[in-house]
């Protein structure tokens, strides 16, 4: 029997099918659902993806190591999602007007992250970017590495 025909048996089985729809489900629970903002983090971890690897290939610098830890970030960006919506069912309730606060700061931080990253990107191949912009993201950097928090607020 050739792969392909097992393929097909596996996926007219019944028990397959209940077993990936039970492991998907867990999976979209763990991560609190698939909403607009998570949606927009995929794209945008798409984004930096491709155009750091068209960056590579146009400036034959391909790294397979580089690859690698791109995935791996994915893979901790879900994990990071995954654990502050568990943080939010832990503490369902317990803060007032807001239905899951740290899942949402977990997103809106990535994605703004994945933003900073895709406008380095495109500023490194030409695309005109603000100055204001390109400055405040290497002070973003900075303090994100150095963990001064305290500076981004006295603008």
């Amino acid at each position: 029997m050739n792969l392909l025909n097992w393929t097909c048996e596996m996926l007219d089985a019944f028990e397959f099918k209940s077993c990936l729809g039970l492991g998907l489900g867990l999976f979209g629970w763990l991560l609190g659902g698939f909403d607009l903002p998570f949606k927009a983090l995929l794209a945008l971890f798409v984004a930096d993806y491709l155009l750091g690897l068209g960056r590579a290939i146009y400036h034959k610098r391909i790294s397979f190591d580089r690859m690698r830890k791109g995935i791996v970030k994915f893979l901790l960006y879900v994990v990071a999602v995954m654990a502050a919506n568990l943080l939010d069912i832990a503490s369902k309730g317990g803060i007032p007007w807001f239905d899951d606060p740290a899942r949402d700061f977990m997103v809106c931080y990535l994605a703004v992250c994945e933003f900073l990253s895709v406008s380095v990107h495109l500023a490194a191949e030409g695309v005109r970017m603000p100055q204001w912009l390109l400055s405040r993201i290497e002070r973003f950097r900075t303090m994100a590495e150095t963990g001064e928090v305290k500076e981004a607020f006295r603008d």
